[in-house]
């Protein structure tokens, strides 16, 4: 995710620069022994093609064209699902020559020159007794936008699903679906959106909701399958729920980090793993449990 985090920001001033949104998607492709290689990029009309100094890539039907200043080459390829979502081609390919190359979707968001994405700074706010309807009320526009066929369960969970906990107010969704490869040709598609953005999370796949006035999230969509690590979060929340001395210890934490991190959201959620582990764990077996007090 640091990868994608560095370049976006980056895309983010070039995009003031040219005045208009712009659409950020990226790609990756599995490698031999588990690794991959990413490629992001600002989707650009073909009259802006032809600098000497960035790279482009080009799709269409059946070929895929990359240029550089050091020449150009030309590969045809098979598309695995393709969509024309809100004027955009979306979708995931292989390469025709070598099945094995397979280029998925890693990444899809628009980026809005006076509405800039980043909002992100790690401010906790208390407990809003809003926040369960909030996700009930995008539990049901989910439902409508996507069709409550394919979604086999939602869940509030995260920290704004547990009363009386501060939290950054934004509202995360857990999402049940049959597998990663059913859920993306009809998923991504859907939520091809100026107001959402994908981001594939490590493991898992993540959208951000953004407020489309002044670009701060406000929802967390996180999909995964049901046997996936991620639904190990219900067994958190509902440890601190029926735990609230562990709840006021978790806070305490959370603000602890939240001052220490302010600027760098990905440090502040990787700084309390270890805490999310333990208690996780400690929800799964019926360990007696230990305070740990913050420093």
């Amino acid at each position: 995710m640091a990868f994608y985090s560095r370049l976006f920001s980056l895309f983010h001033r070039e995009a003031a620069v040219i005045g208009h949104p712009r659409r950020i998607i990226g790609f990756e492709r599995l490698l031999p022994e588990g690794e991959s290689e990413r490629f992001l990029g600002m989707e650009i009309s073909p009259d802006h093609a032809g600098s000497t100094e960035l790279s482009y890539l080009f799709l269409d039907d059946c070929l895929m064209s990359i240029s550089n200043p050091s020449g150009s080459r030309k590969k045809s390829i098979k598309w695995l699902w393709q969509a024309n979502s809100n004027g955009s081609l979306i979708g995931e390919f292989q390469l025709s020559d070598d099945p094995t190359a397979i280029y998925r979707i890693s990444a899809n968001a628009y980026i809005t020159p006076d509405n800039p994405s980043d909002h992100d700074a790690v401010l906790l706010t208390d407990y809003d007794p809003a926040w369960p309807e909030q996700y009930r009320q995008m539990a049901t526009e989910l439902q409508t936008m996507l069709g409550a066929q394919e979604i086999l369960r939602l869940e509030h969970y995260g920290s704004t699903a547990i009363p009386g906990l501060p939290a950054k107010p934004v509202i995360d969704i857990l999402m049940e679906v049959s597998s990663f490869d059913s859920a993306r040709p009809w998923l991504l598609p859907a939520l091809n959106q100026k107001n959402w953005e994908y981001w594939w999370y490590g493991d898992h796949m993540v959208f951000v909701r953004r407020d489309q006035n002044t670009g701060i999230r406000t929802h967390h969509l996180h999909v995964a399958p049901k046997a996936h690590r991620l639904w190990e979060g219900l067994e958190f929340r509902d440890y601190l729920i029926s735990h609230p001395d562990v709840a006021e210890e978790y806070a305490a934490l959370k603000t602890e980090l939240a001052q220490c991190f302010a600027a760098d959201r990905e440090a502040y959620t990787n700084a309390k793993t270890e805490f999310v582990r333990r208690i996780t764990a400690q929800a799964q077996n019926g360990t007696p449990r230990r305070i740990f007090k913050t420093i």
